[in-house]
């Protein structure tokens, strides 16, 4: 949160001088004239309102990130958020490419906002809010209940978890999430109903020889919240 603080003050100190020198210039026949006062004071107000904006889509993309086990300050970082994104939508690292072709970088762009997503666990019609009205939509993805599947689970972007093996010690309400070490279960599940079981198995129901994984489990409810089909 400190470096956020920083980051954001960095930023401001260049953006906010604008509104101070924000002016506006009226002609008639080729002329500068005085402009109406209220004309001025639109153009200030014009400049606060994008200047908002701009601080809460930074928020914003820099909680999304670390809701997505990611650095915050990677996000405000040119080129490499766009690595970091791809990273979270589930998307190989050559699409980064994509976005410095002309034209194709729109396609790019679409893909990335669609894996992002659809890693959270949305559907189209949240993509087409985040293309739209991203200062609405990024504030709700970021700060909303929605959790990171693709990190989460280690689904990719798949959206489903496999349940074609139960595992003994998982209880009715609940679906058996994967083998977790007791470090990741603590750091980055953030599943709420999340619990950790005793004995850990492999897909084919062997006995896992690495003693330092555990069985996850957690509760249906939530992961039906989540999107995830099971």
């Amino acid at each position: 949160m400190k470096k956020f603080l920083l980051s954001l003050v960095f930023v401001a100190s260049f953006i906010i001088p604008l509104v101070s020198l924000a002016d506006t210039v009226c002609r008639v026949n080729g002329e500068i004239v005085p402009c109406p006062e209220w004309l001025g004071g639109a153009s200030i107000g014009m400049v606060v309102f994008m200047l908002a904006v701009f601080i809460v889509m930074i928020v914003s993309t820099w909680k999304i990130f670390q809701k997505a086990g990611e650095p915050g300050w990677a996000s405000i970082v040119p080129i490499y958020n766009l690595i970091v994104m791809s990273r979270i939508s589930g998307l190989p690292i050559w699409i980064v490419l994509l976005m410095f072709i002309p034209f194709v970088s729109i396609f790019a762009g679409i893909a990335l906002i669609y894996g992002l997503t659809k890693s959270f666990g949305k559907g189209i019609g949240f993509m087409l809010g985040l293309l739209f009205l991203p200062f609405i939509f990024l504030p709700i993805l970021a700060f909303g209940k929605s959790q990171h599947i693709t990190r989460e689970t280690g689904l990719g972007s798949t959206n489903t978890l496999n349940t074609s093996w139960k595992h003994p010690e998982s209880q009715a309400d609940e679906a058996y999430l994967g083998n977790f070490t007791r470090q990741d279960f603590e750091n980055k599940l953030r599943w709420e109903s999340k619990r950790m079981g005793q004995i850990a198995y492999d897909k084919n129901g062997t006995r896992e020889t690495n003693m330092d994984l555990f069985p996850v489990f957690v509760k249906k409810e939530e992961l039906q919240k989540a999107g995830l089909s099971l």
